[in-house]
C-alpha cells in the first residue's frame, strides 16, 4: 500500500512539473462563462457544457428536486450469496438520493484501478447475474455484467 501511495505521489509531482504555469486570478461572474461556479478552475478546455450540471449561477443541479446532497454508500459486497444479506441496486431509494459513491474499486499491483478480475463469475461488480433480473443486458464492448451493468439498466429504467 505504501508502495501504490508513494508512486502515485511521485506521478502528481511529476505531472506538476510539465503543467504550464497559469495565472490564476479572481473573476467576476460577467467574467465566468454561463453556469461555470465561481473559483471553479479554468482548465483551457473549451466549450465544457457547464449548464448541463450547474444552474446559471454556477450552483450544482441535483437530482429528484433535492436541496442539498443526499450521498448513499453502496457496498458491491452485499450479494446475497454465501448466505450474506443482500442489499442491490434495485433496493437502493434512489429517488431520496443526490449521489451514490460506490465502494468496490482499489489501486492493483499494476498500480491502476480496478474492480476485480474480469473472468471470475464471483466478482460482484462485473460478473455476477441474479436470477430476478434476467433482462439485464451485458455491456459487450467490455465484456462485464454485475452491479455496474445492472445500476446502468436500472439508471435507464427509470430515467434518472
Amino acid at each position: 500500500m505504501k508502495k501504490a501511495a508513494s508512486s502515485f505521489l511521485s506521478c502528481m509531482l511529476l505531472l506538476a512539473l510539465f503543467i504550464p504555469n497559469r495565472q490564476i486570478s479572481a473573476e467576476t461572474s460577467s467574467e465566468r462563462p454561463d453556469c461555470r461556479p465561481e473559483g471553479l478552475w479554468d482548465s483551457g478546455v473549451e466549450h465544457v457544457p457547464y449548464c448541463d450540471v450547474y444552474d446559471k449561477d454556477g450552483r450544482e443541479k441535483l437530482a429528484n428536486q433535492l436541496d442539498r446532497r443526499i450521498i448513499g454508500y453502496f457496498t458491491s459486497w452485499r450479494t446475497g450469496k454465501g448466505n450474506q444479506d443482500r442489499y442491490l441496486v434495485s433496493d437502493i431509494p434512489w429517488k431520496y438520493l443526490s449521489h451514490i459513491n460506490y465502494a468496490f474499486a482499489h489501486i492493483g499491483e499494476d498500480h491502476r484501478i480496478s474492480v476485480g478480475e474480469e473472468a471470475d463469475e464471483n466478482n460482484p461488480s462485473i460478473g455476477m447475474t441474479w436470477p430476478e433480473h434476467p433482462d439485464v443486458k451485458w455491456i459487450k464492448p467490455c465484456r462485464i455484467r454485475g452491479i455496474l451493468t445492472l445500476s446502468i439498466n436500472i439508471k435507464i429504467d427509470t430515467r434518472m
